[in-house]
């Protein structure tokens, strides 16, 4: 081989890599083999360079021999142990891309193994859940229902401590299930389980609904309820999720907010129907706001004076990211905050 050609062998095997590279991604294949095809282009490239100076004979056992390494890799083997009576670097070559080749094959096992267990944990969960949606959702909703029973006094009056004692158990029923709703919800959104049913949804009908609901968990709360909108909004929208996705935002609100307002907004721009959430609360501070979204995430002042799972914002999230939309918050201590939705519109509003 002429010495002068060795750095044209040198540049086109790096080109080589390089596009082994971009089609090897193009392709989808892993990352593995993407490594694996450049590694092989590479040593291409230098074996250009050391064979140089080689005899015929010599060079084209060299050539041979990595051939049949390369070709072992290609075919994701273990390539045998390298014997090449031939120059040193080749030789080295050869067994560190025979080194290389193994390591890939023992990481693509362990790779395989790593999937299979979570496969398997994942199946393991899914039933753990299932059994708790039937164990434990039923005589949650029986304690509930008997303790609304005696509240009611269908069985005959009670004296006041009574009261307050199925008043608490009344209350920690309603806790419990709310917390076992929200980890099974997560869950479904994790697992890529849970369907959507969108529809042309009013959106004004919706935040009316919805504050009616919030009419009775305000007891003695000196807060006004109240809806604006701007002309009469249609999102395309699952109606019970993003039911689901207002009554907690107004449910939060409405435990950060003492007294003043809280006031639930729409409005169509462009192709989105805004929705927003804005309460005259404790507000949350510039520190928490990044991570408010994330699971079990919670604002400080809400965490000391509130019980929650921590998720309900989570998977408000999540719900209005399935939809294609987007949530964000603006708030500041002492200031209260400001929830927004946009979500896509309805093709026509009614």
């Amino acid at each position: 081989m002429n010495r002068r050609r060795a750095p044209w062998i040198a540049w086109a095997g790096l080109a080589g890599a390089a596009l082994l590279v971009a089609l090897a991604l193009a392709a989808g294949v892993d990352w593995i083999s993407v490594v694996a095809s450049a590694a092989a282009a590479a040593a291409v490239a230098v074996i250009g360079v050391s064979l140089a100076g080689m005899h015929t004979g010599t060079r084209d056992q060299a050539y041979a021999e990595l051939a049949e390494t390369l070709d072992a890799i290609r075919r994701d083997e273990q390539p045998r142990e390298v014997r090449l009576s031939a120059p040193e670097d080749v030789v080295a070559l050869c067994h560190s891309v025979a080194v290389v080749a193994g390591r890939m094959q023992d990481l693509r096992a362990r790779s395989v193994r790593a999937h299979a267990a979570l496969e398997r944990a994942e199946r393991e969960r899914d039933e753990l859940l299932t059994a708790l949606r039937h164990e434990l959702r039923t005589p949650l909703n029986a304690i509930l229902g008997f303790a609304d029973v005696l509240l009611r006094e269908i069985d005959g009056p009670l004296g006041k401590d009574a009261q307050e004692d199925a008043q608490t158990i009344h209350a920690a029923g309603e806790h419990l299930l709310a917390l076992f709703t929200d980890v099974l919800d997560l869950s479904a959104l994790e697992g890529g389980t849970t369907s959507l049913a969108p529809v042309s949804c009013d959106v004004t009908t919706l935040l009316e609904d919805t504050v009616r609901l919030l009419e009775g968990q305000r007891k003695d709360k000196q807060v006004q309820l109240r809806v604006e909108t701007i002309g009469r909004p249609h999102a395309f929208a699952d109606p019970t999720r993003l039911t689901q996705v207002v009554t907690n935002l107004g449910t939060n609100a409405l435990k950060a907010t003492e007294r003043g307002e809280i006031v639930f907004r729409s409005w169509r721009e462009g192709d989105e129907v805004r929705v927003v959430v804005r309460d005259t609360g404790v507000g949350i501070a510039r520190s928490e706001l990044a991570t408010l979204f994330e699971e079990y995430a919670q604002a400080g002042d809400l965490r000391r004076r509130h019980r929650g799972s921590g998720l309900g914002l989570a998977i408000c999230r999540r719900l209005v990211e399935l939809h294609g939309g987007r949530i964000w918050v603006e708030s500041e201590l002492g200031s209260g905050s400001s929830f927004q939705v946009a979500l896509p519109a309805a093709k026509e509003d009614a």
